[in-house]
């Protein structure tokens, strides 16, 4: 239950840094909705090792994903999840999005406690 309220914490105040949720974040949340309704992804019953924890999407077939007028495409068989702030800050990412081949871990990890956290908020 402790962690529960530690990623709470962590998704309002490192992930989304104080703030609402940035309009490509949304973006993110409406594609992957519609690619669901479509069976063109599904869920991949695994989750991202970084907060928020998103869901890992597997593509069942090509296609793409439109946030903030660009089109990212994807291949059948690879993988689909959300990259918070701070994660796409580390690899110079501009979209909310990774799209690729995933490995597997047991680690998990807050946002904030990542190198580049903010402290004290």
């Amino acid at each position: 239950m402790m962690y529960f309220y530690s990623l709470i914490q962590d998704i309002k105040f490192s992930v989304r840094r104080g703030t609402l949720w940035n309009n490509d974040e949304l973006e993110y949340v409406a594609e992957v909705r519609r690619l669901l309704k479509q069976g063109i992804i599904d869920s991949k019953g695994a989750y991202w090792w970084t907060s928020p924890h998103p869901t890992v999407y597997l593509a069942r077939m090509k296609g793409y994903i439109r946030i903030s007028g660009k089109r990212f495409k994807f291949n059948k068989g690879e993988n689909i999840t959300f990259q918070c702030r701070m994660a796409r800050e580390q690899r110079n990412f501009k979209t909310p999005l990774l799209i690729g081949k995933f490995g597997t871990t047991n680690k998990s990890m807050l946002c904030g406690e990542m190198k580049s956290a903010m402290k004290g908020m």
